[in-house]
């Protein structure tokens, strides 16, 4: 039996796997609801709605939830401010503030191990030539 989900489930699910982000519309139903961005019933929260997620129609995702769902599925930059992302052809990208500051703590965290620090330092070797360039 085919379910049928509401239209701004459908809307994230076409978004994100634009982006290349593979996730279940089942799966993308619950982390809307989790994130306050839909209720139940797949009507737009007054939360997404302030916030840009959803447009004030409440009719349609907009690139903010797309953000926002990317977050979701990448925690890591979940912190970060929307202003140090950008949309790209290829999906998000971070700006210089979120990459040194991922590699910095992935650099001093006690938890890391020699290979993740290994990486890191090469990651940040790769950059300085690129800002060279």
């Amino acid at each position: 039996m085919k379910m049928a989900y509401p239209v701004l489930v459908e809307q994230m699910y076409f978004v994100m796997r634009r982006q290349g982000i593979n996730a279940s519309k089942d799966k993308i139903f619950r982390d809307m609801i989790a994130a306050n961005m839909i209720d139940e019933n797949g009507q737009p929260t007054q939360t997404a709605m302030d916030n840009g997620w959803i447009d004030q129609q409440g009719s349609k995702v907009t690139e903010q939830a797309s953000l926002a769902a990317f977050k979701q599925a990448n925690p890591m930059y979940a912190p970060f401010a929307d202003s140090h992302f950008t949309r790209t052809a290829k999906g998000w990208g971070i700006d210089g503030y979120v990459f040194h500051t991922l590699v910095n703590e992935a650099l001093n965290s006690p938890m890391a191990t020699d290979e993740v620090k290994e990486m890191a330092h090469i990651v940040l070797k790769e950059a300085k030539k690129m800002e060279r360039q």
